[in-house]
């Protein structure tokens, strides 16, 4: 697949004629990520609201783009020449408004029937509760025959459109566009007038009280406008101008609701991409506690294995200590027996001479030798046992010793 290198000339060409979020998307980034793209190689974007005062007819003079730096003369974005813009002449479908609603839209029928009995508003429009449609008589009819002409090329482009009820018994019209659902509304547009404050008005402001009074007059005026809802794009609005009005653009508000659907669809991705990210910060970080946990206890199993190895030592110090006392003691009882005189050789001595030779036999380590070996490396459980049964002892010995 070709790819071809953008220059920074083209992409400030680009960034003054699209809206940076639908640009983002031909390029597969987010808005965010082609902002800070601009502003490192110092290309000046348009601010905020400078789109929505585009589509009302004014005409904005753009910064000039400055000489690059011996950093900023290349851009390195490569766009897919197989990913078409998001807006082209070529891609914007026609939209043809039918002249009467004898074959509308089965949705446009059903919102037809709610605007007969819907309330006026605060502006004597009449408001489908929801907001999908707020309109007066005047112009309820046209309203109906943009919003017919829009839903069928809609779902001739496999859009689903549909008007759903809330659980609050609100009404909205949706698109069902690859997947995602945009909601999307039509109304007739307030122009306002600076309002002039009433006698009454005039004295509560001549005594201070401002907060009640109301700077301007709201009126609906004729003109409609068509608001894709919940969007993120710099254009989700569109409205009749004095120069055209709003059914010349209906294809662009098609345009406009595939690059919502897309948009979301991305963002989508994107939060799943960084949930996918998170589980496995999240496994890996699992795994290193868990070997880091596994490490401690074998460095805990190793202090307690070198301490009851310690002890036992000091145990294999106290049998030996203890065989070569009784060896002496016998050895000494014999040689005292051979040497006693038999003249000397009373019952005194007799049961003395029997007496130490128990005490040898009793101070004698082997004559328990079943006692004596222990097990050399426990594990386990049986280390944690044999580990308290040596301390047990040495403080039985400590205790002796006092």
């Amino acid at each position: 697949m070709t790819r071809k290198t953008v220059t920074r000339e083209e992409l400030y060409e680009q960034v003054w004629t699209t809206p940076l979020l639908r640009l983002a998307l031909q390029y597969g980034v987010s808005n965010v990520a082609l902002g800070k793209t601009c502003k490192r190689l110092n290309i000046p974007t348009p601010g905020r609201g400078h789109w929505a005062r585009i589509a009302a007819g004014e005409k904005l003079k753009r910064p000039p783009l400055p000489k690059a730096s011996a950093r900023q003369e290349w851009v390195r974005l490569e766009q897919d020449p197989t990913v078409e813009p998001v807006e082209t002449k070529a891609q914007t479908p026609d939209v043809a408004v039918p002249a009467t609603l004898t074959a509308a839209h089965p949705a446009i029928r059903k919102l037809a029937g709610l605007l007969a009995k819907a309330p006026l508003d605060e502006h004597q429009r009449l408001a489908v509760r929801g907001g999908c449609l707020a309109v007066t008589v005047d112009t309820h009819k046209r309203a109906l025959l943009l919003l017919d002409g829009l839903c069928k090329v809609l779902e001739s482009r496999s859009h689903l459109v549909e008007l759903v009820a809330t659980d609050q018994k609100e009404f909205k019209l949706v698109a069902s566009a690859n997947g995602e659902v945009i909601p999307f509304s039509l109304s007739e547009r307030l122009e306002r007038t600076e309002h002039k404050q009433t006698a009454a008005e005039h004295e509560r402001a001549a005594t201070g009280e401002r907060s009640a009074i109301r700077k301007y007059d709201y009126w609906p005026g004729g003109r409609l406008r068509i608001d894709i809802l919940e969007s993120r794009l710099a254009r989700a609005m569109w409205s009749d101008l004095d120069t055209r009005p709003l059914d010349r653009v209906l294809g662009q508000v098609i345009i406009g609701i595939e690059a919502a659907a897309e948009d979301r669809r991305r963002l989508k991705q994107e939060a799943e991409q960084r949930r996918l990210e998170q589980l496995q910060r999240q496994a890996e970080e699992d795994v290193r506690r868990q070997r880091q946990a596994e490490a401690q206890a074998r460095e805990r199993e190793k202090q307690k294995l070198a301490e009851y190895k310690r002890l036992l030592a000091r145990d294999v110090d106290r049998v030996a200590a203890r065989w070569a006392q009784a060896k002496l003691v016998r050895d000494f009882v014999e040689a005292y027996d051979a040497a006693l005189p038999v003249v000397a050789r009373t019952d005194m001595a007799v049961r003395w001479l029997e007496a130490v030779r128990r005490y040898a036999t009793k101070l004698d380590p082997l004559n328990e030798v079943a006692e004596i070996a222990l097990e050399i490396e426990p594990q386990g459980e049986a280390l944690d046992a044999a580990l308290a049964d040596m301390q047990d002892l040495e403080a039985r010995v400590k205790k002796e010793q006092q």
